[in-house]
């Protein structure tokens, strides 16, 4: 007998309606609109369709209705699902395709080779994977795992500290994970930190002797843990920074934030880096785009010539109210911040998008603020 469930971390389903021999169609919960992870019992040896729908959410961001912009670009199918029989090794569903008469609508199916199996939309990255890599790096003596308080569900929010001096003064801060949805910045901060943990690299050491940086690894963590699309029970939570309180992982952020300003700390620069939804599969790779608010950031970053890293630049001189530089800049007054989405076509490639950034602001820190 097949049993379709998602009660586990990450998990993402509202129900599985059976439509006939192994036919299913995957409803999604009203908070999730195109995501879903979901786990399969009795599966072993059976070619399984599944079908789902997608939310319209045209009124609210124009040109992604009905899954358009998610699944594909009106221009063929670029997305297609992963199934793990252990949440370690992923592999890519046998095949996808957009239903023709039903708006919307997506199909895809899989031979499965064990009788217990995951799908998920995209390489998950969970709070539990968060979890075991800190645990990895934990003994480098270069780097300090800290919490920065408690989610709203109690959960710990980690942040690092990366440095060779601990009597360092001029802060580099990034935030990653923002959005719950978007895994592909959890591989990219990996990428990230692991070059700045590169002995071997010189320009590494030269940097990490006169910064610290500071890492918020992931901010939407309730929201990761129960399958959400943004935060579980904020909504989207990028644009809520000025509220008081906001959600409790970004009110964590600010009030750390505040604490190195009265401790003498100097913000040197900062960043949040957001990422697309899915890994991109059958569609060639998209630079990812850099909001900046100085031009020689600007200047910089983009003139770091990268295989993963080749960014396009987008000017914008002020950001709205609610926003993570606009908050910098209206409560300490700081504004070399950067906003910017990091890519891969597999987890290995966005940890080297991460790197590739990681070069980028090593490079801006030699240039600018030595």
């Amino acid at each position: 007998m097949i049993i379709i469930d998602s009660d586990f971390e990450n998990g993402s389903l509202d129900r599985a309606i059976r439509l006939g021999e192994n036919w299913y169609h995957l409803k999604l919960r009203p908070d999730t609109w195109y995501w879903f992870h979901c786990r399969i019992k009795g599966c072993k040896g059976r070619e399984i369709t599944f079908e789902l729908t997608c939310a319209d959410i045209s009124y609210r961001a124009p040109g992604y209705e009905a899954g358009k912009g998610r699944w594909d670009f009106g221009n063929g199918i670029y997305n297609r699902p992963v199934v793990s029989y252990d949440q370690k090794k992923w592999q890519r569903v046998d095949f996808v395709e957009k239903d023709s008469t039903m708006v919307g609508t997506f199909r895809f199916r899989h031979t499965f080779t064990e009788d217990e199996a995951y799908i998920c939309y995209s390489h998950p990255y969970t709070y539990t994977d968060l979890k075991s890599y800190l645990q990895r790096i934990k003994d480098n003596p270069l780097i300090k795992i800290e919490t920065l308080g408690k989610t709203r569900n109690g959960i710990a929010q980690p942040i690092l500290t990366i440095t060779k001096n601990k009597k360092n003064k001029k802060l580099v801060l990034l935030i990653f994970r923002e959005d719950a949805d978007e895994v592909t910045t959890s591989f990219a901060a990996e990428g990230l930190i692991n070059h700045l943990l590169d002995k071997k690299d010189k320009k590494v050491n030269q940097i990490l002797e006169k910064y610290i940086f500071k890492i918020v690894p992931m901010v939407s963590i309730d929201g990761v843990i129960v399958g959400a699309t943004y935060s579980a029970g904020y909504g989207y939570g990028g644009f809520r920074w000025h509220e008081s309180p906001a959600p409790k992982e970004i009110e964590n952020i600010k009030e750390a934030t505040k604490r190195w300003v009265r401790e003498g700390y100097k913000m040197v620069v900062a960043g949040k880096i957001h990422g697309g939804q899915q890994l991109l599969s059958d569609m060639p790779k998209r630079r990812p785009d850099i909001i900046v608010s100085e031009a020689s950031l600007r200047d910089v970053l983009v003139s770091t010539k990268d295989k993963y890293w080749n960014p396009i630049a987008r000017d914008l001189a002020i950001r709205p109210r609610g926003y993570f530089e606009r908050y910098l800049l209206d409560e300490f007054g700081f504004k070399i911040c950067f906003g910017t989405h990091v890519q891969g076509g597999e987890p290995d490639d966005a940890k080297k998008c991460g790197k590739g950034l990681a070069k980028a602001i090593i490079e801006y820190l030699k240039i600018y603020c030595d």
